[in-house]
């Protein structure tokens, strides 16, 4: 059902036939239906006498030569601008036309949908039972943002004509506005039954379905053609596959000692907005002649609904060597819009070594997240509250490129109190500046790695660190 502006609303005007100039097309569109004037002379009666006829005769003769005492009328239709004025002559009356306002389209084009939707409202009032001026109005409402309202006046159209395929893709778009994914998918599967064949209507039933995590519906629509671009096999794999397993190894230079450390862990996706996760740290240091072993349990959970998302992370360390004996961590995030939000991160960790005093730490970390389409940019400060009585102070930014659906670099820098100082050692972070650098590949939908390398160079009479890392990541 195509969108116009129906020609019985615009004014009509009279002018005269002998001032009436057509124009370009593109200036103006005219509809004319001519009136046929016709001339009626004086039938001549017959009398006594044959001069009197021949008078008569002559005078009806006069009376077809001179020109007409009304002036033969045009009805015009004017669509949109107002033809040139005429120029007055004897013997001609001269009529302005007055211009109609601006068509929908216009008004659209130029950004005013409140006086298009004001326009379409007043040619409803007068053809309520016009659906493609009901089409118009659920669109513009949609454009408006007013979902709800744009919704019942579509699917009122939609109930009169339940194949038209334009009224299911404007449905279909209302209801992905208001979050409604499966009634949304139903619009569009029934274009295709309708006989959409467009390339991208299949394609958005794919996504739609993936959304739905719909595996059976999936493969149905595959086998009516189309294919799963690298970012779908990523989601597909993650819907298929539910388990995710990690396992990395580490390594930190440090006053020429080396550290090596394993980390393991293992995830499962309990529902489309929840994971689980539980893993084990274990890591050697050697100091003074000195080795010592530690070892710390963790377990998170990652969750996002709607614009909010979330992470908690819970561990600690028995062994009480040098990794904290509590570690809480939260990191919060809230999208203000697809390019802006706000995120905070909080820690309270106690490092309780057998042979040091114990040092309590609270972190808190606001920031502001940026997406900006592939990259990722998250600038914030970070505070560090220490006991008894210190506090470290830095600034941090982090940035992450999505390079491909499969693989992504990413970056982070701090610069001050370095707050990654005190997972080290228990003692009060070193000033100085801090770069990690790190890539993340997947090889297939399953099976993927992680590098990232760390340099930390404290000012003062600390020595630097320098940490590489190496995981390998899989889903089962």
């Amino acid at each position: 059902m195509r969108l116009r502006c129906p020609a019985g609303s615009r004014p009509k005007v009279l002018i005269p036939t002998q001032r009436h100039t057509p124009r370009h097309p593109n200036e103006q569109e005219l509809v004319t239906t001519v009136g046929r004037a016709q001339c009626h002379a004086q039938q001549c009666t017959s009398g006594r006498r044959q001069g009197l006829a021949a008078l008569g005769l002559v005078l009806c003769a006069l009376s077809i030569g001179r020109p007409l005492a009304a002036q033969q009328k045009v009805e015009v239709e004017v669509e949109a601008t107002k033809p040139p004025p005429a120029s007055s002559e004897p013997g001609t009356t001269t009529v302005e036309v007055t211009p109609a306002g601006p068509s929908v389209r216009e008004l659209v084009r130029q950004g005013r949908l409140d006086d298009a939707l004001r326009l379409v409202e007043q040619q409803l009032a007068v053809n309520p039972s016009d659906d493609e001026l009901r089409v118009q109005r659920a669109r513009l409402l949609y454009w408006k943002g007013l979902w709800n309202t744009a919704l019942q006046e579509a699917e009122t159209v939609l109930q009169r004509h339940p194949a038209d395929i334009e009224v299911l893709e404007l449905v279909g778009q209302i209801r992905l506005a208001l979050g409604d994914v499966a009634k949304a998918l139903e619009c569009y599967m029934g274009m295709e039954a309708v006989g959409d064949n467009r390339p991208e209507i299949h394609q958005r039933v794919i996504d739609l379905l993936l959304v739905l995590e719909d595996l059976p519906g999936l493969e149905a629509a595959l086998l009516r053609g189309g294919r799963l671009s690298d970012e779908q096999e990523q989601t597909l794999a993650r819907i298929a596959y539910p388990w995710t397993v990690d396992g990395g190894l580490g390594a930190t230079l440090y006053n020429g000692n080396l550290w090596p450390r394993l980390d393991v862990g293992a995830g499962r996706r309990v529902t489309k907005q929840a994971t689980l996760v539980g893993g084990m740290l274990v890591e050697q240091r050697t100091q003074g002649g000195t080795s010592k072993v530690a070892w710390a349990p963790r377990a998170e959970v990652y969750a996002t609904t709607g614009r909010f998302s979330a992470m908690v992370h819970a561990s600690g360390s028995p062994s009480r060597a040098f990794l904290p004996l509590v570690d809480a961590r939260v990191d919060l995030s809230l999208a203000i819009n697809e390019t802006v939000g706000l995120g905070l991160w909080l820690r309270y960790a106690v490092y309780a070594p057998l042979d040091a005093t114990a040092v309590s730490s609270l972190t808190i970390g606001p920031n502001l997240p940026i997406n900006l389409g592939r990259l990722n940019l998250t600038p914030g400060y970070i505070a560090v509250l220490l006991w008894p009585g210190d506090v470290a102070q830095s600034l941090m930014v982090k940035l992450r490129f999505q390079a491909t659906a499969r693989t992504a670099w990413f970056t982070w820098f701090y610069a001050g109190d370095d707050p990654n100082f005190i997972d080290r050692q228990s003692a009060k972070p070193a000033r100085g500046l801090t770069a990690l650098a790190g890539v993340e590949h997947w090889f297939n939908g399953r099976v993927g790695l992680r590098l990232s390398a760390t340099r930390i160079q404290p000012f003062g009479n600390f020595n630097p660190f320098t940490e590489v890392s190496l995981g390998v990541r899989g889903r089962l």
